[in-house]
Parts: structure tokens; sequence; C-alpha cells
């Protein structure tokens, strides 16, 4: 047998089971896909901040006279 195929007979039989544990475990699977999906928008929204703060000149408090 070659390693090829070795790893794909692996990967065939881990989304197997990770099918039939996603049927069973229906509810925490949608839960994990929840906290992914919120991870995202967290980290897009922190970069779209990021950037407008970079966009935005500084401020300065001085008194002009």
């Amino acid at each position: 047998m070659s390693t090829a195929y070795i790893l794909q007979t692996v990967f065939e039989i881990l989304a197997g089971a990770g099918l039939v544990w996603a049927i069973f475990h229906e509810d925490r699977l949608i839960a994990f896909e929840e906290r992914i999906a919120a991870g995202i928008r967290r980290r897009k929204k922190l970069h779209i901040m990021k950037s407008q703060r970079l966009e935005q000149p500084e401020r300065r408090n001085h008194i002009a006279g």
C-alpha cells in the first residue's frame, strides 16, 4: 500500500465518523458553528475598527494662539 492510499483511507474513515457523530450530536455541532461564526464576526469588526483608527488624523490638544 502506498502512503497516499493509506492517508486517503484514514481521511475517509475520519469523515465518515465525523458524519455519524454530527447526526447524533447536532445541537453541539450547531453551537460549535455559531461560536466559529461569532469569532469571525468579532475579528472582522476589530479589523475594521483598527483600520478606521489608523485613517483618522491625530487630534492635538494645544491651544492655537
